[in-house]
Parts: C-alpha cells; sequence; structure tokens
C-alpha cells in the first residue's frame, strides 16, 4: 500500500502548482501619459517687422520658420528689424543685403548656431567682430560674401579652416589676395567657389586652384580673367560646372580651355556672360564637351549659328536640355537650329528680337517645357502659336 500512497500525493501536489501560477503573471497597467501639447511662440509682430522692411520668412514643410531673406529687391532692414528677425530661433538660412545697419546689430548672427546658408551683402562687416560671428557658425555650409570691404584677404582665406562644414563658397566683388586664394585652395571639402570681380587676383594666383581635387562648379569673371587664368584651370580634373562673365578671353584661349581642360568630358553646365571677344565662330569649340547639356550664352554677340554647326555630327553634338541665349542677336537660321535638339526642355530666349517666322518655329520644339520671352517684343498672332503648345507647361513674358 505505500506505492498507492505515493501515487495520490503526488498529482495533488502537481494541481496546486497548476492553480497558483496564474496568480503570478496578473501585472499592472500604467496609466498612459498625456503629453502637453506645446503651441509655438507667436511670430506675428516679428513677420510683420520683417515684411515692413520688404522681406520674407521661409518655412519647411511643417510650416516651420526656418529662414529670413532680407536680400531681395527693395529690402532694406534696419537695426530694429534685424534683431527682430535673429530673435527667431533655429534659422537654417539667413540673408541680408544693405540696409542701415550697424556692425553691433549684425553681430547677433553669432547666436544663430543653426544656420546652414548665409548670404551677406553691403553690410557693416569688420575683421574683429567678424572672427567672433564665425565662432557660432559652425554648422555653415553654404556662404555668400558680396561687396564687404572691410574684410580683410587673411579673414577671408581663413574660412575654410574657420567652418569645418563649408561646401559652397561665394566671394563676389571681395579683396582676396593670392595668399588668401591658396589658403582657401587647400580645402579638402569645398566643393563650389566663385571668385567672380575679385581685382586683386591674377593669373599666377589661379594656379593654386588646380590641385583642389573636390571642386565640381567654379564661378569666374572680370578683366582679370584672360587667357592665361583659362590655362591655369585646365588641370581641375572634376569640374561639372563652369562660369565665365565679363572675361577679356580670346577664341583662341577658349579653344585650348575646352581642347585641354582635364574635365572636358565631365563638363555639363556651361556660363558664359558678356565676354565680348566670344562670336558663333569661337562658341563652335563646345563641341568637345560631350556632356555639356546646359549652356548659357548672356549678352553676346552671337546669331545662333553656332549651334547648327555643332549639330553636324549627330552622336558627337552636345545633348542641351537648357539653353539660354539673352539678348542675343539670334537670327531665323540660328532658330532653325534648335530643331536639332530635340532634348531640349528648358528655352531662354528673353531680350531677344524674334520674327514671326521665328516664333514659329520655337511653336514647332514639340518636347519644350519651359519658354523664356521677356522683353522680346513679340506680336500678338504668333504669341498665341506658342501658347497652344501641347507641352509647355511654363510660359514667361
Amino acid at each position: 500500500m505505500p506505492v498507492f500512497r505515493t501515487s495520490l500525493f503526488f498529482p495533488c501536489i502537481f494541481f496546486v502548482t497548476l492553480q497558483a501560477a496564474p496568480c503570478n503573471l496578473v501585472q499592472a497597467v500604467p496609466e498612459p501619459v498625456v503629453q502637453p501639447i506645446v503651441q509655438p511662440p507667436d511670430t506675428t509682430a516679428i513677420e510683420e517687422q520683417i515684411a515692413s522692411a520688404f522681406g520674407i520668412v521661409i518655412r519647411n514643410e511643417e510650416g516651420v520658420i526656418v529662414g529670413v531673406d532680407l536680400a531681395r529687391e527693395r529690402a532694406s532692414a534696419t537695426d530694429e528689424v534685424l534683431k527682430a528677425a535673429l530673435s527667431l530661433p533655429g534659422l537654417k538660412r539667413f540673408r541680408l543685403a544693405g540696409g542701415s545697419i550697424t556692425a553691433e546689430a549684425l553681430a547677433g548672427l553669432k547666436n544663430q548656431r543653426e544656420l546652414t546658408e548665409l548670404y551677406l551683402q553691403d553690410v557693416p562687416v569688420i575683421d574683429a567682430e567678424w572672427g567672433l560671428i564665425l565662432d557660432g557658425l559652425t554648422k555653415l555650409e553654404r556662404l555668400t560674401l558680396r561687396r564687404l570691404p572691410h574684410l580683410s584677404g587673411s579673414e577671408l582665406g581663413g574660412l575654410p579652416r574657420r567652418l569645418p562644414k563649408l561646401k559652397n563658397l561665394a566671394l563676389i566683388e571681395m579683396a582676396p589676395a593670392g595668399e588668401a586664394l591658396a589658403e582657401i585652395a587647400k580645402s579638402e571639402l569645398l566643393a563650389a567657389l566663385d571668385v567672380r570681380n575679385c581685382g586683386q587676383l591674377d593669373a599666377a594666383d589661379y594656379q593654386c586652384l588646380g590641385a583642389m581635387k573636390k571642386l565640381v562648379d567654379l564661378k569666374i569673371g572680370g578683366f582679370g580673367v584672360t587667357d592665361e587664368v583659362l590655362a591655369a584651370l585646365i588641370p581641375l580634373s572634376g569640374l561639372t560646372g563652369l562660369t565665365i562673365d565679363d572675361a577679356v578671353i580670346t577664341p583662341g584661349g577658349f579653344d585650348q580651355f575646352v581642347t585641354e581642360s582635364v574635365s572636358a568630358d565631365k563638363l555639363h553646365t556651361l556660363v558664359l556672360s558678356r565676354n565680348s571677344a566670344l562670336f558663333d565662330a569661337a562658341l563652335v569649340s563646345l563641341k568637345k564637351l560631350p556632356k555639356l547639356q546646359r549652356l548659357t550664352v548672356n549678352g553676346m554677340m552671337v546669331t545662333g549659328s553656332f549651334l547648327d554647326r555643332l549639330a553636324e555630327d549627330e552622336a558627337a553634338r552636345p545633348k542641351l536640355q537648357r539653353l539660354s541665349l539673352r539678348k542675343a542677336f539670334l537670327s531665323e537660321e540660328g532658330t532653325a537650329a534648335l530643331m536639332k535638339y530635340p532634348e531640349l526642355r528648358i528655352l531662354d530666349l528673353s531680350g531677344a528680337a524674334l520674327t514671326p517666322e521665328m516664333v514659329e518655329i520655337i511653336a514647332s520644339l514639340s518636347r519644350l517645357e519651359e519658354l523664356d520671352l521677356t522683353e522680346s517684343q513679340i506680336e500678338e498672332e504668333p504669341l498665341q502659336r506658342v501658347q497652344s503648345m501641347k507641352t509647355l507647361k511654363r510660359l514667361i513674358r
């Protein structure tokens, strides 16, 4: 009978265990935490002050203010407006040009530590306070300085070193000497550089740019830009965009550059403005830029005949998607050459005199999506022909 007692004993223990287990699994459910709704600060008064100076605020997709533009046409800030604008927290973008402001008010920029883009033109910036401003702008990626005569070359040269995330630098109508440009050229991060109308630079100063491996976009201009300057740029290996404004270059110097440039097979954007010695014949050299997709020829004595020459070899011609011939002396032959570029999507003929026959040719461009005819003085009937283009999404006039 001992065996029988033992058999009865163990089931009892097992039964008790099963009944007790559920009690150990019961846990208290915490009450949900209700997060307080944070109302954004009321910026109405600040926005009204900015608007009074013909500036605007810039918002992101969520409606949050991320930028202020006080560099627009007619914009004219005062110290009061500037201080109000700089009181907005967390700005990413700030633009300021001219106005009646003091260096003291401008120093408030140093508190905008989230800025990634800054544009300053015709404002009172001096070396001593500029250094303090830079100390607070360590996240800056894009910087444009224009006509700031009190900033020395040494301060300009040290910009890439002081701003560790700087990728895009524009010094327009500034006074960097050769030493400053050489220091800028040492940057291993700078991808875009604009030194148009920097009168203190000569051909020898541009030699240092040839070693900039990351530079993909360069803008140069002014009477100091000569054939020798273009020759100094030949070693640049990564250029995809080049702008040349108001330069003193010859057809021979231009041809040498496009022929020998290490970047010739990469360049897809070229802007030529007011280069008085380059005519249609000189622009035929563009056939040596096989990747060219965007071309601007602004304020130059061209008829468009170079487009016909470029298209002589269908396989080798540039596949132009965007073309600007602003203020050109466009001929009917030059206009007809546009039909040889079926890739063309954006066309700017602002300021060009157009006959009804030329407008008819333009209206036959079957894939054109955007057309600028500002100040082209087109008669109403030809204009209606353009307006009826099925592919055209935007007409500017």
